[in-house]
């Protein structure tokens, strides 16, 4: 009797331990994150479209350059978006406060933690392209080698040309000359490997192609025609040999 009494008791108390397993927990800190993220979105894109309504109905330039004064800059939400982070690590709302950063905030001292957290927990994300389209204008260090993992480990074929093509964005705009054959073979890959995937990424692939084929220092320039100062018809190419200034302006 005190045998099975005993046994009885152990497995109570097993069932207890489990009931006070960390797993509910982290559920509920990943469905409150996720709500807090959600809300923190809101309040940001409301305080855009609150300064955008203010500016469109400020008549005079005084008003609108006070006005100015109070644009909602992202990088005042990226510590409250690490906060969401911290509260549940490894869950989507990590995942997507990460993102958001690197959309929004990219150019801020904590796109390295972002893209730390993402490379580790999320780099097999079929999100991940949405970070990716920002990551081009970065600066981050750490961001060769996020993208990397990105086209070697994230099966997801969007992600895949995204990060192929930041990847040659990013190595042709630190350093062009020393980095010049890499970049040519990932828009490479992007124009044949992607081309069904994302067509308009293969366009600015191809863009890109003809800049280093065509535009480097030292190759012949691009024909161009058009109209002098005087509205007569000129073509480059009737200048060949001669020393040449060509000054592109705009004015919107």
């Amino acid at each position: 009797m005190r045998s099975f009494r005993s046994i009885f008791m152990m497995v109570a108390i097993l069932v207890a331990a489990l009931s006070f397993s960390p797993l509910p927990t982290f559920a509920a800190d990943a469905a409150s994150a996720a709500e807090e993220f959600k809300k923190l979105k809101e309040e940001f894109e409301g305080a855009r479209k609150k300064y955008q309504a203010s500016y469109s109905a400020a008549t005079t330039d005084a008003e609108r350059e006070k006005i100015g004064e109070t644009y909602p800059q992202a990088q005042a939400y990226v510590d409250r978006m690490m906060a969401i982070a911290d509260k549940a690590p490894k869950s989507d709302a990590e995942r997507d406060a990460m993102i958001w950063i690197l959309e929004k905030a990219y150019y801020t001292p904590k796109a390295d933690k972002a893209i730390e957290r993402l490379h580790a927990n999320h780099i097999k994300s079929p999100d991940l392209h949405q970070a990716l389209r920002m990551l081009a204008y970065s600066q981050s260090e750490k961001t060769p080698d996020f993208l990397r993992a990105a086209i070697k480990e994230n099966p997801d074929k969007k992600v895949q040309a995204y990060a192929t093509y930041t990847l040659g964005y990013t190595l042709i705009s630190r350093d062009s000359e020393k980095n010049r054959a890499e970049a040519e073979k990932l828009f490479e890959t992007v124009r044949t490997d992607f081309k069904d995937v994302e067509p308009d990424l293969v366009k600015r692939a191809e863009g890109e192609l003809f800049e280093i084929r065509n535009l480097g220092i030292g190759q012949v320039a691009p024909d161009i025609k058009g109209a002098d100062v005087d509205g007569k018809e000129f073509a480059l190419s009737e200048y060949r040999g001669k020393v040449v200034v060509l000054d592109f302006w705009g004015d919107w």
